[in-house]
């Protein structure tokens, strides 16, 4: 019975647009946060680059900072990073796949002579 409640509750979330909201900023924030500790880029850092506060890059990092592209761009690249946006259909589940350019990597049906 639990189990059936969740699964509404789910369904109720998921057809709210706040929902997909917060789920972008989530997923912005995120990458935005697993590049720069590729990089070794501090919080300290990227708001240097960018000429921004300590303040500003916090509320980013928790999804309070209501971004434009522009500005999802400019935190992106100066992580290192650029920004990539893709939009699905809804019945769709999207995955990504990041590839360096200079190795060989082998996916499925995806060896190291395929062209992506």
């Amino acid at each position: 019975m639990a189990s059936k409640r969740w699964s509404q509750l789910k369904e109720r979330m998921r057809s709210s647009e706040s929902y997909w909201v917060e789920k972008a900023k989530n997923d912005f924030t995120a990458a935005l946060f697993g590049q720069m500790k590729a990089k070794g880029i501090s919080k300290a850092d990227l708001a240097r680059k960018l000429g921004k506060s300590a303040p500003y890059i916090s509320k980013v990092m928790s999804g309070e900072e209501n971004l434009t592209i522009e500005s999802m761009v400019k935190l992106a690249r100066s992580a290192d990073g650029h920004l990539h946006l893709h939009v699905a259909d809804r019945s769709n589940h999207v995955s990504w796949i990041q590839c360096d350019p200079t190795s060989t990597f082998d996916v499925g049906f995806f060896n190291s002579n395929t062209k992506i």
